[in-house]
């Protein structure tokens, strides 16, 4: 699906509301992501890595 096809991305809004096994499967997924990508410790690694780089190329 194409990031600016919204009409897809409607259709697929639907298609799970309206299955409901669909609906759960689809947020164990978001969940089980948002615990391995988004917690604290990645993203204040991500942070400082960020603000060390841009320190790095002002001064250089």
């Amino acid at each position: 699906m194409e990031n600016s096809d919204y009409k897809a991305f409607a259709n697929k809004i639907l298609e799970v509301l309206d299955n409901y096994d669909k609906a759960i499967k689809v947020g164990q997924k978001g969940k089980e992501l948002a615990v391995n990508n988004f917690n604290p410790e990645k993203q204040t690694k991500m942070i400082i890595d960020f603000v060390s780089e841009l320190k790095y190329k002002v001064r250089h």
